[in-house]
């Protein structure tokens, strides 16, 4: 919602160039921490944890060895994180290491200030650190596309990037939302230019998807930049994009339902990693796996069906198909046991029960 051909043409050509994933759905109405937890992990957050002790900082007392960063580190490729805000919110400063990433917060990158702080900034401060290395891999999450969504001081992004946006025909929530992204998309073009330089861009992926929907939004501006109204009882608000991208790709159409916890199996499969899918809530995309997307509150889209937990309430998206029988309670459940399963991982500390043959196997990529 937040991509324009010609104020974000960047992230218009990724989301639409490469692999172009047009069912992809973010599982959070709110609340960073979940959705970094679970794109990061590939696990459902433990949602009944309060948010000042949430998943993320829960999981501080257990080992952490099956997220990416750990794989990349096994095969001798260090792995970066960076954060434009200070790593002390949520605890980023403890958490990200403990998934094995050397992380940096606002005042470890220098020069930037402001509320929110700037993504381009952050890229600029940065790239130097990794860009001349033979390979690597490295995790932004920015943060310029932040509430609030209006003018006159209370966003420094939207201030900044005012004049490509004011004279637009929509509403100054509108115009404000698609000014935080403009700073988004010159991060990227300034990252990809810097790997063009270097010589690195043909070998890089670049992989960028959401924490939550933009809550910060009110249903009618939510309405009005839709041009309808919200669909699936509220639920279409969870729609979202997911890009993962490399220059030298032809396009693929992926229209099989995602989520967030998705994304980690699907580049875990991508980059060649030998990893149990067992250990994860989702699964790889590109596989020929049932098709799921789950939101936080155990609402789901399959390639059927629109599920709305909260009004128990089924959307048929082929009003000519015919349910069969058992097939809603069929996926309620495996949606129930997929929630289930990782909150068992988090809270039992199962990964650090894993006998070290088959970490190190995963994490080598053997078979």
């Amino acid at each position: 919602m937040g991509i324009d051909p010609n104020l974000t043409p960047t992230l218009y050509k990724l989301a639409n160039i490469g692999f172009n994933f047009t069912n992809y759905w973010t599982m959070y109405p709110s609340n960073t921490t979940n959705g970094e937890y679970s794109n990061l992990t590939g696990l459902v957050p433990d949602i009944s944890k309060p948010k000042s002790n949430g998943s993320f900082v829960f999981s501080l007392k257990n080992t952490m060895n099956m997220n990416i960063a750990n794989f990349f580190n096994a095969q001798g490729i260090p792995s970066r994180a960076y954060h434009n805000h200070t790593g002390s919110y949520y605890k980023r400063q403890e958490t990200h290491p403990n998934l094995g990433y050397e992380f940096k917060g606002k005042y470890e990158i220098g020069g930037l200030s402001g509320w929110p702080e700037s993504d381009l900034i952050m890229m600029e401060k940065t790239v130097g650190d990794y860009i001349n290395d033979e390979r690597f891999h490295t995790y932004y999450m920015t943060v310029s596309g932040h509430h609030n969504y209006r003018f006159g001081g209370y966003n420094s992004i939207v201030e900044k990037n005012k004049d490509y946006v004011e004279n637009l025909d929509m509403d100054e929530a509108a115009k404000a939302y698609l000014a935080t992204h403009i700073e988004l998309d010159l991060a990227l073009e300034y990252l990809i230019d810097q790997l063009q330089q270097a010589g690195k861009l043909a070998n890089t992926v670049i992989c960028l998807t959401t924490d939550h929907y933009p809550y910060g939004l009110t249903d009618s501006q939510y309405k009005g930049m839709l041009g309808h109204s919200i669909k699936y009882g509220g639920l279409e608000r969870h729609e979202s994009d997911l890009i993962i991208w490399n220059s030298q790709m032809p396009t693929v159409t992926i229209d099989k339902p995602c989520c967030q916890v998705d994304v980690l199996p699907t580049l875990l499969n991508l980059f060649g990693f030998n990893y149990d899918s067992r250990l994860y809530s989702g699964t790889d995309i590109l596989s020929d796996s049932f098709g799921l997307a789950m939101t936080s509150n155990q609402s789901f889209i399959t390639d059927k069906i629109v599920y709305n937990s909260r009004y128990e309430k089924v959307y048929k998206l082929d009003e000519n198909w015919e349910m069969p029988e058992g097939y809603l309670d069929a996926c309620i459940q495996l949606v129930k046991n997929r929630f289930s399963i990782a909150s068992n991982i988090l809270n039992h500390n199962f990964y650090a029960k894993l006998p070290a043959d088959i970490i190190a196997a995963a994490q080598k990529g053997e078979e």
